[in-house]
């Protein structure tokens, strides 16, 4: 993973040419996060909805709706980002860009995820300008905003019962698989903390996940890894069985399979300068 360019304000933080690895974790957080795909090629799942990666299109991610990325072809994808509190973001906005009457549009779940089109072009480049200003972005997302309440779903509002519960009990997988993924896990513990027969949650899991069980935690414990990789004092056979391996040849293949490398490789990458790091 190389660095990307960073900018953070009171109301945004954006991330700009963000390369996203084979495995990335879901996840949810307050502000409202628009992202658009700079190159590469890949779906993003937002609350359990997948669409393919395009680069003309603007993809919008509700608070607290869990969402991934996912790489599909031989190019990761690498995208652009601004995480945005629209609250703050709202204030002492100009008379003619008026955000605060649409925030309540984000409890409205039915509410499209994505913009594409020439006509939403102007908005995506302003957002994500180097330059973007406060006012700018107000605007910006203004536009946004009547552009999405333009294409609201049939004219519905608000989410029903069916759908809170299946997003929550996805979370609360992922939640689990986060915590416990030292231990030994099983389908079964999963679809438990789920709240769901093992052949729905396991169905369910992939639709927000884009992933099966056995492939995230997989991915949890090698992400995992390869931080604890960074300090040579500890074996790589030790990291293994701390990240939740009996074997160390399963973790190598796991390991070489999602970074293209092995362990010892990546080790050797960060700290063989002929000192003899231990491997």
């Amino acid at each position: 993973m190389t660095e990307y360019k960073t900018c953070k304000v009171d109301y945004a933080e954006w991330g700009w040419e963000r390369p996203n690895p084979n495995f990335c974790a879901a996840a949810k957080h307050h502000e409202t996060e628009l992202i658009r795909l700079v190159e590469g090629d890949g779906d993003i799942y937002i609350n359990g909805e997948r669409f393919k990666m395009q680069r003309n299109c603007l993809y919008i991610v509700r608070p607290f709706i869990l969402h991934v990325i996912r790489k599909t072809g031989d190019v990761a994808p690498v995208v652009d980002f601004v995480k945005a509190d629209l609250r703050l973001l709202s204030v002492n906005c100009a008379d003619d860009v008026k955000i605060g009457e649409y925030l309540h549009f984000f409890n409205d779940k039915n509410a499209p995820s994505v913009l594409c089109g020439d006509n939403v072009q102007n908005i995506i480049d302003m957002i994500f300008s180097f330059g973007c200003n406060r006012e700018q972005m107000q605007r910006a997302v203004f536009c946004m905003l009547v552009q999405l309440h333009g294409q609201r779903r049939n004219g519905r509002t608000g989410s029903n019962i069916k759908d809170e519960k299946q997003h929550f009990a996805v979370q609360t997988a992922v939640e689990y698989l986060s915590a416990n993924y030292p231990k030994q896990i099983m389908v079964r513990d999963v679809s438990s903390v789920m709240d769901y027969d093992e052949f729905y949650a396991m169905k369910l899991f992939k639709r927000y996940c884009g992933c099966s069980v056995v492939d995230y935690l997989n991915g949890v414990r090698v992400t995992e890894a390869r931080k604890k990789l960074l300090n040579p004092e500890i074996s790589v056979k030790d990291i293994a069985l701390s990240v939740g391996y009996k074997s160390a040849s399963y973790f190598n293949r796991q390991f070489k399979r999602e970074f293209g490398i092995t362990p010892v490789e990546y080790r050797r990458q960060k700290f063989d300068n002929g000192n003899g790091a231990m491997v």
